[in-house]
């Protein structure tokens, strides 16, 4: 049951979580045009305590 294929996901083009939050902070540093802060005045964060250092730089 844990002996997931994550050469699979590779293989397929699937990202996993992390490669999914790296890509996000990639695509908002190069397209300024989609930051989020210009777009929206709040955005809640649930569970902010437990957000890691990528997350906290999307923020």
């Amino acid at each position: 049951m844990f002996g997931f294929n994550f050469e699979l996901l590779e293989e397929n083009n699937y990202p996993d979580y992390n490669q999914l939050q790296i890509k996000t902070l990639e695509l908002l540093n190069e397209n300024q045009n989609i930051a989020l802060h210009d777009r929206f005045k709040n955005i809640l964060i649930d569970e902010f305590q437990d957000i890691d250092s990528v997350q906290m730089r999307i923020c």
